[in-house]
């Protein structure tokens, strides 16, 4: 008994307890390398998940503006050269009295009397008259139209990240949207006046397509389509090639149609006659 006693007084040797604080040690060594392992793996989800919310959200955009594309050339054919004012229609109540002045925003006009806003494809930009706009304020002296411009531009970014840097590089662009709702009927709009909003930068190629009933493909350009159909558009398909963090590259590419019936107007112009 008193060996056993003296046995148990004697607790853990020195080589038990070096044993112990070692494999405490890998422990540790293990739950910290997973730690900050989880803590990488969730920033770089994060970053990733926020370049692509960010280019959803641009396309998005995009979309809403093409569907909401206004010419009163889906209700009204346009103006022939031997209609004259006394022709409108007296009855209409809201009838323009004043006299048409052609100008860079509004060329022509419906049979009607009503102006065409200019719907004009550039170097990778596209600008147009939409119903899209939706007025923050009560009161606001804004309409629900107004004139959209979206076009690429070199990029503004300024940065020490190297990796940033890299990945501007490959992709110098970046997506801007131009919007003006005040002041619509002005007849001579200088673009380069407005302050344009950044939508998604590291844009390596933007291009704009529209759609031609005739030839039932999409065509590059607004003149390839057949005569008047640049003022009524029926499908626009956008394209857009990015660059993430990664230096990985994206394409995005979403066809709008505008929500507004589909009338045959020169159809029903002959009708009239």
């Amino acid at each position: 008994m008193e060996g056993l006693s003296k046995i148990k007084s004697n607790g853990f040797s020195l080589i038990e307890v070096i044993v112990a604080i070692t494999l405490l040690s890998f422990i540790m060594v293990l739950v910290i390398q997973t730690t900050d392992s989880s803590i990488n793996t969730k920033e770089k989800i994060v970053e990733e998940d926020k370049d692509i919310l960010q280019a959803e959200m641009a396309i998005e955009r995009i979309n809403l503006d093409f569907t909401q594309i206004y010419s009163p050339l889906y209700f009204s054919g346009p103006k022939t050269k031997t209609q004259s004012r006394n022709d409108y229609d007296r009855s209409d109540p809201g009838r323009r009295t004043f006299p048409f002045r052609p100008s860079k925003q509004f060329p022509k006009e419906t049979k009607d009397g009503y102006p065409i806003p200019l719907i004009d494809d550039g170097n990778n930009s596209l600008s147009f008259f939409t119903a899209a706009n939706r007025r923050k304020f009560e009161g606001l002296k804004q309409s629900q139209y107004a004139w959209v411009k979206y076009s690429l531009r070199s990029s503004t970014l300024k940065t020490d990240r190297e990796e940033i840097q890299e990945v501007n590089e490959l992709a110098p662009y970046e997506l801007v949207r131009t919007f003006i709702a005040e002041d619509i009927y002005n007849g001579d709009i200088d673009w380069k006046k407005k302050k344009s909003h950044i939508l998604l930068r590291f844009i390596k190629k933007l291009k704009f397509q529209f759609w031609n009933e005739k030839k039932e493909k999409f065509v590059d350009n607004l003149r390839d389509l057949p005569r008047g159909g640049k003022n009524l558009l029926r499908a626009i398909k956008t394209t857009i090639v990015w660059v993430d963090k990664d230096k990985v590259e994206n394409k995005l590419t979403l066809v709008s149609r505008p929500l507004f019936p589909k009338y045959d107007t020169k159809k029903d112009t002959k009708k009239m006659r």
